[in-house]
């Protein structure tokens, strides 16, 4: 779990894991990824999905 405020390397996450990998695949260099959290998950690293 990492948090960019910015263009560059992402800040480690330490606060509290909410995502959950449901299932993924990749295909002629594409790669998708299903996964499950709150919209808003309270955690000051994580952006609430509106």
């Amino acid at each position: 779990d990492r948090y960019a405020f910015a263009n560059g390397r992402p800040m480690v996450d330490n606060t509290t894991i909410d995502w959950f990998a449901l299932q993924g695949r990749e295909v002629s260099g594409w790669t998708a990824i299903q996964f499950k959290r709150l919209l808003d998950t309270c955690d000051i690293m994580d952006v609430p999905i509106k």
